[in-house]
C-alpha cells in the first residue's frame, strides 16, 4: 500500500464509479491494501466493469473523504434526473396537468365536473395498478414547487388513499374509492382566498376558520356524487376525540374511507414544502402519527400505515444530521423516527445525536458543492 493512511479512507459501494470521472486521488481495494486507481485517472465503462473483475467480485472499495464526497455528488445528480424522467415516466405529469386544470374548473365554475373527476382518478388508480409503490412513494416525498402544493397535495392523498387500500387488503373497488376521494379531499380549497391559502405565514386564528370550511364547501361541491363519497371527503379532518371539523364527529361516527384519508392528508401535508414552512422527514411523521393513535386517528389504521410506509423507504438515500448521505437499512415499527442507516459500509441506528434530516431532495446537492 502506498503511503496514504488508512484511516483516511473511507469504504463505498464499487458502483458508484462512473464513467469519464477522473480520479482525485488513489483508490483501493475492499481490504484497502491493492491500489486500484492512481490519482487523475480517467474512467471508462470497460474499465469500470475491468476494476470490479480485479476486485474479487467484492461490492466496495476505498477512497478518500473528497472522492467520497465526488462519488455521491454525482450519484444524487443522477437521482435528480432519475426523478424528473420518473415523474414523466409513471405518468405523475400527466395526472399533475390533468388535476390542475380540475381545480381550474372547479374554481371558476363552483362545480366538480363528474366525468373529468372520474377520468383523472381513474387514470390515478392505474398509475397505483402498475407503479412499484416505492417509487410512488419517493414522487410524494419528493421536494415540490411551492406553487404546485394544491394539486400534487390531491394526488398525492389519493396515492396515499390507495397504498393504505391496498395494504389493508381491500378489493380493488374500495382501493379505487379510496383513490377518488383522496383525489376530491380538498377541492373545497379551490373556492378558498389564494391570499389566504398561499399565506407566507401561519394563518391567524380567523385565517384558519375560513380555512377550515374547506371541508364544507368540497361536500357541497360533490352534490352530484353519492352521500358516501361526500361525508368521506367532508369527514377528513374530524378526530376520534370529537375535537375535529366541521361536525365535530367522534370514533365510529366518523366514515372509514374518512378515517384513512385523514392519515394520508396528514402524512402528505407534514412531508411538504410550503411557503412558511420546510418539509418534515417520513421518520418523524411516522412518529407523530404513531402519537395521534387512538386520541386523533383510528388505531388500526395507524398500525397499518406505519408498519407499511417504512418498506417503502429501505435503501434510499437520506441526509443526516451531520452532514452526511446514508441509506436507509431498516426501520424498527416500535421506534419509527431513529431508522438504521447504512453509512461508511457500517450500520448505524440513529439517534438524537445522529438524526436524519430529510430523505435526499434536489436542494441537498447545492450543499455539497
Amino acid at each position: 500500500m502506498s503511503s496514504m493512511n488508512p484511516e483516511t479512507l473511507v469504504s463505498v459501494p464499487i458502483d458508484l464509479l462512473y464513467d469519464g470521472m477522473t480520479i482525485p486521488h488513489d483508490v483501493y481495494n475492499a481490504e484497502a491494501d491493492i491500489l486500484l486507481l492512481r490519482r487523475g485517472h480517467t474512467l471508462d465503462a470497460e474499465q469500470i466493469e475491468a476494476i470490479k473483475q480485479i476486485n474479487g467480485g467484492k461490492d466496495t472499495i476505498y477512497v478518500t473523504a473528497e472522492t467520497h464526497k465526488i462519488l455521491l455528488k454525482h450519484s444524487l445528480s443522477c437521482e435528480v434526473v432519475s426523478q424528473a424522467e420518473l415523474e414523466e415516466g409513471i405518468g405523475y405529469t400527466d395526472v399533475k396537468d390533468e388535476t390542475l386544470n380540475l381545480l381550474l374548473e372547479i374554481e371558476h365554475a363552483s362545480h366538480v365536473p363528474k366525468e373529468k373527476l372520474n377520468a383523472v382518478s381513474e387514470s390515478l388508480s392505474n398509475r397505483l395498478e402498475v407503479t412499484r409503490p416505492d417509487l410512488l412513494v419517493s414522487m410524494i416525498n419528493a421536494i415540490a414547487p411551492v406553487d404546485e402544493y394544491l394539486q400534487r397535495h390531491c394526488i398525492n392523498v389519493g396515492l396515499l388513499n390507495g397504498l393504505i387500500g391496498r395494504w389493508l387488503g381491500l378489493p380493488k373497488k374500495d382501493v379505487d374509492l379510496l383513490v377518488m376521494i383522496g383525489l376530491l379531499h380538498d377541492c373545497g380549497k379551490a373556492l378558498l382566498p389564494q391570499k389566504v391559502l398561499n399565506a407566507p405565514r401561519a394563518l391567524t386564528t380567523v385565517e384558519f376558520e375560513v380555512v377550515k370550511m374547506h371541508a364544507v364547501y368540497t361536500y357541497d361541491l360533490l352534490s352530484e356524487f353519492p352521500e358516501t363519497i361526500r361525508r368521506a371527503a367532508r369527514g377528513h379532518h374530524e378526530k376520534r376525540n370529537g375535537r375535529g371539523y366541521p361536525d365535530h364527529l367522534s370514533e365510529e361516527a366518523i366514515p372509514s374511507a374518512a378515517r384513512v384519508t385523514a392519515i394520508s392528508d396528514i402524512y402528505d401535508a407534514m412531508v411538504s414544502r410550503r411557503v412558511y414552512k420546510g418539509p418534515q422527514n417520513p421518520f418523524r411523521i411516522l412518529k407523530q402519527i404513531k402519537e395521534m393513535r387512538g386520541a386523533e386517528l383510528e388505531p388500526y389504521f395507524v398500525d397499518t400505515f406505519v408498519r407499511n410506509m417504512p418498506k417503502e423507504l429501505i435503501d434510499k438515500p437520506v441526509l443526516l444530521s451531520n452532514g452526511e448521505i446514508g441509506v436507509i437499512d431498516s426501520v424498527d415499527e416500535t421506534d419509527p423516527e431513529h431508522p438504521f442507516i447504512r453509512t461508511h459500509n457500517r450500520v448505524v441506528k440513529s439517534s438524537k445525536d445522529l438524526h436524519c434530516v430529510a430523505m435526499y431532495y434536489e436542494e441537498e446537492t447545492k450543499t455539497l458543492e
